[in-house]
């Protein structure tokens, strides 16, 4: 079940976003385990969160956050800053920066629920079977060079582009 919460968006702009969740998690995801997880996508302002994670929209612009399992399912938060909405009259073009960072954090969600990445309490993280210490969160070096952040940055851009395509937005050159 995916899910878009936002105060700053009216029903169309939130079908929008769901159709972008639901169209890059079935590029990833089977549907056996896509129906075993709970996606809450928010879409906010740093005046709607609690001071911690006005802190963190303000840093991160957005984030990923995995909630643990309720009722067998598991369940995942998305954070995205609404300041990044344009004025623009296009759809596409006025969530372009939302719609690319929400790729990006979907294919975080992708590498959880194929178990490929898996965090561990000491912070550490296994990915795709190795074990990478929590130095990743201690420079921005180290971040951008865990392999789960070159995924997830390498296919942000291009998952907006496939998406404007089957909008019949955008053509290749």
């Amino acid at each position: 079940m995916i899910s878009i919460n936002s105060l700053h968006l009216d029903k169309d702009e939130k079908k929008l976003i769901r159709n972008y969740c639901l169209f890059v998690l079935n590029k990833f995801v089977k549907k056996a385990i896509l129906n075993k997880a709970i996606i809450k996508v928010e879409i906010v302002h740093e005046d709607d969160l609690e001071y911690y994670d006005a802190d963190d929209l303000r840093a991160l612009d957005a984030w990923c956050q995995y909630a643990g399992i309720h009722n067998d399912k598991k369940v995942f938060r998305v954070v995205l800053n609404v300041k990044h909405i344009t004025k623009s009259k296009n759809p596409l073009l006025k969530f372009k920066k939302i719609l690319i960072n929400l790729g990006h954090e979907l294919i975080h969600i992708k590498q959880y629920l194929n178990g490929e990445m898996f965090d561990y309490v000491s912070g550490g993280v296994r990915y795709k079977g190795s074990y990478f210490e929590r130095d990743f969160q201690m420079s921005l070096e180290a971040y951008f060079d865990a392999p789960w952040e070159i995924e997830a940055y390498g296919r942000e851009l291009g998952l907006y582009k496939m998406f404007k395509v089957l909008n019949g937005e955008y053509r290749l050159k």
